[in-house]
Order: structure tokens, then sequence, then C-alpha cells
């Protein structure tokens, strides 16, 4: 609940760890504002949703946007968007199954994006189970990346599976 986020947002300020959080309604967005969040996460899901996006714009300057679950033309049209109103975009390419099979992560993508979009920071989101793989994407030009991390990865949610322990993570 939002008092929970409140605690964390506090707790990872005092360590001096930037929060960036996703938001999957308005309310949320506004609790992110109201707590000074810097940079909003648009979930691959929400990359065609304009009223979330056009409502995120008064609020916010900076983006980290997932294309998993978009195709080439949702993808452009949505960054065009972006640059119009002269918003900070990096763009994450996702395969957003979980776990994501490697034969499925069309990481050559990341180059496509690159000549697309030259102003725009891009980045890998991976929700596969080996965690080498963001090395790979590095190669093709992602400089921002997602991985998500936890203590148990046989914890309930999708995440959990496809996360890393911390000392994976340390490793990546």
């Amino acid at each position: 609940n939002f008092n929970q986020y409140e605690k964390l947002i506090e707790f990872a300020r005092n360590l001096k760890i930037d929060v960036i959080v996703s938001c999957w309604d308005i309310d949320s967005l506004l609790f992110a504002h109201k707590n000074k969040i810097k940079t909003l996460k648009i979930a691959s899901a929400d990359l065609t949703n304009l009223l979330m996006i056009e409502t995120a714009f008064e609020y916010f300057d900076n983006f980290i946007m997932s294309t998993g679950m978009s195709n080439q033309k949702e993808i452009t049209t949505s960054v065009s968007y972006f640059l119009e109103n002269r918003k900070n975009l990096c763009l994450l390419h996702c395969q957003s199954a979980y776990p994501s099979p490697i034969d499925t992560l069309n990481l050559r993508y990341i180059k496509k994006l690159k000549k697309l979009f030259p102003k725009v920071q891009l980045g890998y989101s991976g929700h596969e189970l080996e965690y080498y793989v963001c090395l790979s994407a590095l190669s093709y030009g992602a400089i921002v990346f997602e991985k998500h991390l936890t203590l148990n990865k046989n914890a309930k949610g999708n995440d959990h599976v496809v996360s890393l322990y911390p000392d994976e993570m340390r490793d990546l």
C-alpha cells in the first residue's frame, strides 16, 4: 500500500538510491508525484495507454518505457509522442514472457531501435533465467538495464523466478 511504499522510498533515499516506479493507475501517478519521484517507468502494457501517458506528462519529464507487449508501429507512435512533448525517454527492449526463452529475445532489435531513434537512450529489460544476456544486450547498444532482485526465487508472483539473488546481481 502507499504507506509501505513511502517507507521504502524513505529507506532508499537514506541509502542515496534513486527510486523509479511503474504506475498502473492515475492515483499511483499522483502518489509518485507527491513523493517527488524523478523518473517514471511506463510498463509495456501501458505503451499505448494515452490517458496514462498524457497524465504522466503533466507531472514528469523523465521516463523509462518497456516495449515487450508492443509492435513496431505502436513503439514508433509512442516514442514520437514522447519526443514531440520534449520528454526524456529511455526505451527498453523487452520480451514479456516469464521466463523468456533465450531464442525469443531478438537482441538484434536493439540495433534497429538505435537506428530508428538515435536521440533516445536504449536499454534492455530481461526476464530470462540466464543473467549474462544483459552483457549481450550491451554489445548491441543497450546502456540501461532492468533486472529484478529477489530473496526467494520460489516466492509468489511472475517476477521472482526471473529475478536475481543479491550475489547474482553483484556478479552481473
